[in-house]
């Protein structure tokens, strides 16, 4: 532009009018280290009371199992891996844990595990609503009451309930008895320090390959999706042609250090809060207008959905008539050609044959012109070799 034009600011005008360009800050990476340092879990106070769990998948079978739950204490690291048989439900897990975990240990002080389904389904909530009602009995009933000036449990049994602590500086009678529950108390102790010490390694290690960025509650920020993974029998969209960013949303709450609540709009179906590498601050006031946004399940995969047929033609590979096919939020050059009877199988529901448009663009594939013949040795044909037996 400067051979044509000039003003006072000009490189700087420029500079920021492409930063702020929305469809660059939709489809161009981000030149920088992910953002939002580590954030290490506390160390627990016990063991045996904070738990995580999680699966590995995909393993070939053996007695009939190819799935093992891996349930991991966080202070001990102590390790139980149960073997199960896909598919299976929550209510399936609930029992293992129980049976391996809870039967020996107690029931947890938390649980750290992946949004699976299995973890967020309200059969393992309403089991472990069941399984604290002892603990919140017991809660209650050493709870002073200001009404008796005491609690209910020193009301009945005449004295103070026992405290829930670690041994500590207590005395015994026994003196094997103290020193063994006072070597217990220093291993835990040993095992928390260690426990810090490795946290503090990997922090430092993870936070040399990121950048500490924050955003607060009203900021527009970009949402990084990869929405070319799709559940339907549609082709795969071209990966490095599809949008890098979605939005720009409005972010409504901060949750902990590291992630935010986004606000998504109504028929969005996955989870609305976001790990902070996962956004892009929006630069520039100016809103352009947007192809709608991908319809994504709870697996970030892209839900596709017949809107109506472009065209039809015959396959002969297939021996059965095809159909263009536009997809809903989609424009019309990602329709694709799907067999008549496969749309049939996934998409029942919805009759497509109401929906198709003969119109004169529709595609018809056009006849074998050459054909092409394997050749033998020499350059010769299979045809000339049959005419010199003859």
């Amino acid at each position: 532009m400067s051979g044509e034009l000039f003003w006072k600011g000009m490189k700087t005008d420029i500079k920021k009018y492409v930063e702020q360009c929305e469809i660059c800050q939709r489809n161009k990476n981000e030149a920088t280290k992910p953002a939002g340092v580590l954030q290490p879990l506390p160390i627990p106070d016990r063991i045996l009371e904070d738990w995580t769990m999680d699966f590995i998948e995909g393993l070939p079978k053996a007695g009939g199992m190819n799935v093992i739950m891996v349930v991991v204490d966080r202070l001990s690291k102590y390790a139980y891996f149960v073997t199960m048989k896909h598919p299976f439900s929550a209510k399936q897990v609930a029992i293992e844990f129980i049976d391996k975990i809870v039967r020996r240990h107690g029931i947890p002080k938390s649980i750290i595990s992946d949004r699976d389904k299995i973890f967020l389904s309200n059969f393992w909530k309403e089991l472990f609503y069941a399984m604290f009602i002892p603990w919140a009995e017991l809660w209650y009933n050493t709870t002073f009451h200001s009404s008796t000036r005491t609690t209910p449990f020193k009301a009945v049994y005449g004295r103070p309930p026992p405290p829930l602590i670690s041994y500590g500086d207590k005395k015994t009678p026994n003196d094997e008895v103290e020193t063994m529950l006072k070597e217990r108390d220093l291993a835990i102790s040993a095992l928390k320090e260690n426990l810090t010490i490795a946290q503090n390694i990997m922090k430092k290690f993870a936070d040399s390959k990121r950048r500490e960025l924050k955003f607060k509650v009203g900021d527009e920020v970009y949402l990084k999706l990869r929405p070319y993974r799709q559940c339907s029998l549609a082709k795969k969209r071209a990966e490095k042609l599809a949008p890098k960013y979605y939005g720009p949303y409005r972010i409504t709450e901060t949750i902990g250090e590291v992630a935010y609540r986004l606000d998504l709009p109504p028929e969005a179906s996955i989870h609305n809060a976001f790990h902070i590498s996962q956004l892009k601050l929006k630069l520039g006031k100016q809103h352009t207008i947007q192809t709608q946004q991908p319809k994504l399940t709870a697996e970030f995969e892209l839900q596709l959905w017949p809107e109506t047929v472009l065209g039809i033609r015959w396959s002969p590979e297939l021996g059965a008539n095809e159909w263009l096919v536009k997809w809903k939020g989609l424009p019309d050059s990602e329709a694709t050609w799907e067999s008549v009877y496969s749309m049939n199988q996934q998409f029942p529901s919805f009759h497509l044959e109401d929906k198709v448009i003969l119109e004169p663009r529709s595609i018809v594939r056009p006849p074998i012109i050459n054909v092409y013949k394997r050749k033998g040795k020499k350059g010769i044909t299979q045809d000339s070799m049959e005419e010199r037996k003859n």
